[in-house]
C-alpha cells in the first residue's frame, strides 16, 4: 500500500515539474518574441491623451455639439470617444445605447429610425443635473452625426467605437472615415471583434484599439505568468483596472503592453477613485467621464 501511494506521490510530484518546465519554456518563447511600433502619426504623438467620453461635464448635455465646444474649452487637446451606430437610411451618428429612451424623449432602438426621424428628437430630453432638474429640455439640443461632429471639429482626434455586431457595414463606415479624412486622426475601435476584423482588411495602415475578449484573453495568460504570449493586435489597449471584483491590468500585463510597444490608455470613471502611482509612468492616457479632474492632473503636471 505504502509503495502504491508512493509511485502516485512521484507521478504526481514529476507531473507538476513537467508542467512548470512548459509554462517557463513557454514564457521563455514568449519574451524572445520582438515588436516595432507600428509607423502612423497619431502614435508618435507624445502628448498625454485625454479622451472625454459619457457625462464628462455638466455644463452641456452629453454627446451633444455643445458639450464638446466645452470640453475643448477646457484643454484644447481633448479627444472625444464617440459611440456610432447607424440609422436605418445609412447615417452614422454618435449615440450611446440601444435605447432611444436613454437620452430622448422617444422610446425604441435607434438604428430602426432614419436620420431625418432621429435629427427631430430632444438630444438633452433626459440629462438630468446634480439637482435632479432637466435644465436643457427644449433647448434645441440634437442628437449629431459624425460627419457633423469631424466639420465641426477639423483638428480633434477622435475614439470612433462602431456598434456593427456582424460587421456588416464595414466597407460602408471605412469609405466615410476616407470621404472625412479621419483616418490619420482617429482610433478604430469597437465591441465586436467581427467589425474591427473585418476593417482591418480593407485599411490595414488605420491605428485600432482592442476589443474586449482580446483582453480577456491576454489577463487569462497572465493569470497563468504566460502574459510573454499574450497576442494584442491591436495599436491601442484601452482598459479598466479591474472589472467586477477582478483585476485587468495588473503590474504584469502592463509590462507585456509596453514591451509590445503599444499605447495604454487607462478607464476611469466613477468605479475608479484614484490612480495607482505604480501605472502611471506607463499610461499613455486616460479614457474619463472626469475631463476636468484629467486636464488638471495631467496638463499642469506631466504623469
Amino acid at each position: 500500500m505504502y509503495s502504491a501511494f508512493s509511485r502516485l506521490l512521484l507521478l504526481g510530484v514529476g507531473t507538476l515539474i513537467v508542467f512548470f518546465l512548459v509554462l517557463i519554456g513557454l514564457r521563455q518563447v514568449g519574451l524572445q518574441r520582438q515588436f516595432q511600433a507600428f509607423d502612423h502619426p497619431l502614435l508618435k504623438d507624445r502628448t498625454f491623451w485625454i479622451v472625454a467620453s459619457k457625462n464628462f461635464t455638466e455644463v452641456a448635455p452629453p454627446y451633444t455639439a455643445a458639450a464638446y465646444t466645452a470640453a475643448l474649452a477646457i484643454d484644447p487637446q481633448m479627444m472625444f470617444e464617440l459611440p456610432l451606430h447607424r440609422s436605418a437610411d445609412g447615417v452614422w451618428f454618435v449615440y450611446p445605447s440601444y435605447q432611444l429612451s436613454d437620452l430622448t424623449e422617444q422610446n425604441g432602438f435607434p438604428e430602426r429610425l432614419t436620420w431625418d426621424e432621429l435629427a427631430t428628437l430632444d438630444g438633452a430630453y433626459q440629462f438630468q443635473d446634480s439637482n435632479g432638474e432637466f435644465p436643457f429640455r427644449g433647448k434645441g439640443h440634437k442628437l449629431v452625426t459624425l460627419e457633423e461632429v469631424a466639420s465641426l471639429f477639423p483638428k480633434t482626434r477622435f475614439v470612433l467605437s462602431f456598434f456593427d455586431p456582424k460587421g456588416s457595414f464595414v466597407q460602408e463606415a471605412a469609405t466615410l472615415i476616407n470621404r472625412l479624412d479621419l483616418g490619420q486622426r482617429a482610433v478604430i475601435h469597437s465591441p465586436f471583434s467581427k467589425f474591427v476584423r473585418e476593417l482591418k482588411k480593407v485599411e490595414p495602415l488605420w491605428v485600432y484599439g482592442n476589443d474586449s475578449p482580446t483582453l480577456d484573453r491576454a489577463v487569462l495568460l497572465t493569470n497563468l505568468h504566460l502574459e510573454p504570449l499574450a497576442s494584442l493586435p491591436s495599436d491601442v489597449i484601452i482598459g479598466n483596472l479591474t472589472r467586477m471584483g477582478s483585476s485587468v491590468l495588473t503590474p504584469e500585463l502592463v509590462k507585456e503592453i509596453k514591451r509590445q510597444n503599444k499605447k495604454l490608455i487607462l478607464i476611469v470613471d466613477d468605479y475608479t477613485p484614484t490612480i495607482p502611482k505604480w501605472i502611471l509612468s506607463s499610461l499613455d492616457g486616460v479614457l474619463t467621464n472626469r475631463a476636468e479632474w484629467a486636464a488638471r492632473q495631467f496638463r499642469a503636471v506631466p504623469p
